[in-house]
């Protein structure tokens, strides 16, 4: 808000255009195995966590398959290495997905449309199912693995606020549908942070 009216963090919207691109780009769910691995595993301090502008110069999409740096479309690290916390997508008193595409936004899901998903499985093993709606593709269930369906971790609990991407602690369970929804709004981690956004209105004002 310091920036100006138009920026904050990441949101719901944005993480779905870029992972549906992803999707068409690598013609795969394992977005790891296309794009590069991230820095997922040695992290238990933020001392782990990799410097910013390390591969400033590698193009637009980088990727190996080493646990280090990774981008696409310039966004550096854009799972892996540190939790992404984003506007737009919570889950209710009964776990409830809820999602919201637009501005205002709030930590609560006031407001937001709520999804009728309830994910199952078991809370941070790997997504094996997800359900495309109007308001993006949201993960139902996690029942898979690091070699099937989407290859990413999901998290689930009440009452909590999105994290996206996954950490240097997670393991293989990091990547673009990586979804962690067991924290509240006002958790605080070394390994949680947000990316910023600028969002342009639709014309000038």
């Amino acid at each position: 808000a310091n920036n100006g009216s138009l920026w904050g963090t990441q949101t719901w919207s944005q993480i779905n255009m870029i992972n549906m691109l992803l999707i068409l780009m690598g013609k795969s769910l394992n977005t790891q195995a296309v794009f590069g691995y991230g820095h997922y595993t040695g992290g238990s301090s933020a001392s782990n966590l990799l410097k910013t502008g390390t591969i400033s110069d590698k193009g637009a999409f980088y990727g190996t398959s080493g646990n280090v740096a990774m981008k696409v479309f310039h966004i550096e690290n854009y799972y892996g290495d540190a939790w992404n916390r984003i506007r737009g997508c919570v889950t209710d008193a009964n776990k409830q997905i809820l999602v919201k595409t637009t501005p205002p936004y709030n930590t609560a899901g006031t407001g937001y449309t709520a999804t009728g998903i309830t994910p199952g499985g078991t809370s941070g093993g790997y997504i094996s199912a997800a359900k495309m709606t109007a308001n993006g593709l949201i993960p139902q269930t996690a029942s898979g693995s690091e070699t099937t369906y989407f290859a990413d971790g999901l998290w689930f609990a009440a009452s909590c606020y999105a994290l996206v991407g996954g950490a240097c602690s997670d393991g293989m369970k990091v990547g673009a549908f990586a979804l962690s929804l067991i924290s509240a709004v006002s958790a605080t981690y070394w390994h949680i942070g947000a990316a910023l956004s600028c969002e342009q209105p639709l014309s000038a004002a």
